[in-house]
């Protein structure tokens, strides 16, 4: 955001999520990928839900969308939060937490590197979906952008691309 602010950049593309806080900032987009946060652990690890977690350690990146949804469906869980993704990936994969908070393609990306560690979804945090970002009032840009993806969503390229490049249907493109 501060570089569309600083006019260094037009758009951001990365699988940014919309919030009302940076929608004061900038304008963004349809969504155009389905991604999720979630809760993950290794396969051997019986949890299915937040009602589970007990005493189970838990890596988050304090502050970060994960972090704020996973307070709200288990308040009183036991969450080590961690500075950066980084910290929070290696404290999980090293065992000095049972479980892991995260965006659905970090733990997908983390998986493939790492076979033998066995990571599944274990619940659903909540969807959030992926925004372009713009800064106020290009709406030309806008619009030309949320007419794009409405056409490859209709002919069947987002999906393809979405099943290629995040290993999974697309799915729901809301927040809910």
């Amino acid at each position: 955001i501060p570089f569309l602010l600083t006019n260094k950049i037009d758009v951001v593309i990365s699988a940014m999520g919309a919030t009302p806080e940076r929608a004061v900032q900038v304008m963004f987009t349809s969504p155009y990928a389905a991604l999720y946060l979630g809760v993950y652990g290794h396969k051997a690890t019986p949890v299915t839900g937040p009602d589970q977690l007990g005493t189970l350690r838990v890596a988050s990146v304090k502050g970060t969308t994960q972090d704020l949804a996973l307070a709200a469906v288990a308040p009183n869980a036991n969450v080590t939060h961690f500075e950066d993704d980084a910290s929070s990936n290696t404290a999980f994969l090293s065992g000095q937490a049972d479980l892991w908070a995260t965006l659905n393609t970090v733990a997908t990306a983390l998986s493939k590197t790492n076979p033998a560690q066995q990571i599944e979804l274990k619940f659903k945090l909540r969807n959030s979906p992926a925004h372009m970002a713009m800064r106020q009032g290009d709406f030309q840009l806008l619009r030309w952008i949320d007419t794009y993806i409405f056409l490859i969503r209709a002919n069947g390229e987002l999906q393809r691309l979405h099943r290629k490049w995040l290993g999974e249907d697309m799915g729901e493109l809301s927040p809910i």
